[in-house]
């Protein structure tokens, strides 16, 4: 079922398949960016940044890149000034 919902999800393509779950979220409210954006301080890879830390709604601690990050609209715009710039 994940994989018809979230057919380019990298976690779905891993062998062996490691994951309990997968959120695919509502593609009217979520979408991709057209360039990668680090979540992670670049030397460690498990430490997340303040990208994580302050703008998302995750508290960075723990396994963050396994869960859903959401952006309320003031921190989609800070995120979205940040990755823009030249």
């Amino acid at each position: 079922v994940a994989a018809e919902r979230a057919p380019t999800n990298a976690h779905l393509k891993r062998d062996p398949f490691d994951a309990r779950v997968v959120a695919v979220g509502d593609p009217e409210a979520s979408g991709l960016f057209d360039r990668v954006v680090p979540l992670s301080s670049p030397d460690a890879g498990s430490e997340a940044n303040p990208i994580v830390t302050d703008l998302s709604s995750d508290s960075g601690k723990g396994p963050w890149w396994r869960r859903p990050m959401a952006f309320d609209a003031a921190a989609t715009s800070r995120l979205l000034a940040r990755i823009d710039r030249p």
